[in-house]
């Protein structure tokens, strides 16, 4: 997926920040959500950043900015009634929106912030956010919260893994160099003590004719 995808996002110029907020939001919204790998593609914007493309502060914004954007969105939808599960029962099982519910009921407004970072789940908890009615400032308040949390800790992810995966290339260069002196000093010792037993064994010879 690296190799397929790093050259794609770092040829794309300020595109890419547009792509980092789409992914971003797409995961957020109830109705899209859970067919989009914003995490993922989050994580892969990481690593991009991490051999010095982009911008660290301008990817975490927009990364942020999507995630609460599309947060808003869903919170919306529920808010006004709309039930994704009811409109497209071939895409979302009824039962995960019960298992978002149930877990809103749980945890409350601390499930605003939870929910962010929970799989299936997290399009689907500011939908029932908006459902369960909510209110604004207290909405808001776990959304934006959670959603620059969200940006920076997988933004991170794929920037140290980046450092990481540039380390071991450093190290596997060295390694290579290593490796190769190794074998080389190998074969010549090798070739040397044969040579060395060759000239007893015909020192022995010349001795027994004698």
């Amino acid at each position: 997926m690296f190799n397929h995808w790093f050259p794609f996002i770092s040829q794309l110029g300020n595109w890419a920040y547009a792509l980092l907020f789409a992914f971003a939001f797409g995961e957020s919204i109830a109705v899209v959500g859970i067919l989009v790998p914003g995490a993922t593609f989050v994580v892969l914007f990481g690593f991009v950043l991490s051999q010095g493309i982009y911008d660290t502060g301008d990817a975490l914004v927009v990364g942020a900015v999507g995630a609460i954007l599309g947060d808003v969105l869903s919170f919306v939808l529920g808010r006004r009634g709309i039930d994704p599960a009811k409109r497209f029962p071939r895409l979302f099982a009824q039962n995960t929106v019960d298992r978002a519910e149930k877990f809103m009921n749980e945890y409350g407004i601390a499930g605003v912030f939870l929910g962010r970072f929970i799989g299936p789940l997290r399009p689907f908890v500011p939908f029932i956010a908006g459902v369960l009615k909510m209110k604004w400032r207290s909405f808001m308040t776990m959304n934006i919260t959670s959603g620059i949390l969200w940006s920076a800790s997988y933004l991170a992810i794929g920037f140290f893994f980046g450092q990481f995966w540039s380390s071991i290339h450093r190290g596997l260069r060295w390694v290579g160099i290593g490796l190769f002196i190794i074998i080389v000093a190998y074969i010549v010792l090798r070739a040397t003590a044969t040579g060395r037993g060759k000239t007893v064994v015909e020192e022995a010879v010349e001795d027994v004719k004698e």
